[in-house]
């Protein structure tokens, strides 16, 4: 179900809330399913990488440690170039920026 509408994962009993793959599946369908995660996932690179490559005003809602992870900002910033201001102060800095799409 979340592979064909990722925001489902908040009608999603806790079980299949709690595995990584129903959560991946839902961010790559939507990547604002972010939101709905449980805290274990938003703080995990791969779920983020997915969801900020399907949509990267994601990146709002990650946490210090990945604003900070370059792969992450630069994969968001290639989607939505405006979440640059979400990113690091070290990352903001670097002129190596993709134009987004």
């Amino acid at each position: 179900m979340v592979a064909q509408k990722g925001r489902a994962l908040k009608f999603a009993s806790t079980e299949p809330q709690a595995k990584k793959e129903v959560v991946l599946a839902a961010v790559i369908q939507d990547g604002w399913a972010l939101r709905i995660a449980l805290a274990e996932f938003k703080a995990d690179k791969e779920v983020f990488l997915a969801a900020v490559a399907q949509n990267g005003e994601a990146l709002w809602y990650a946490p210090a440690e990945l604003k900070s992870d370059k792969d992450v900002v630069f994969t968001a910033v290639i989607d939505s170039g405006i979440v640059l201001q979400c990113a690091s102060a070290d990352l903001q800095a670097d002129m190596d920026w993709p134009s987004p799409r």
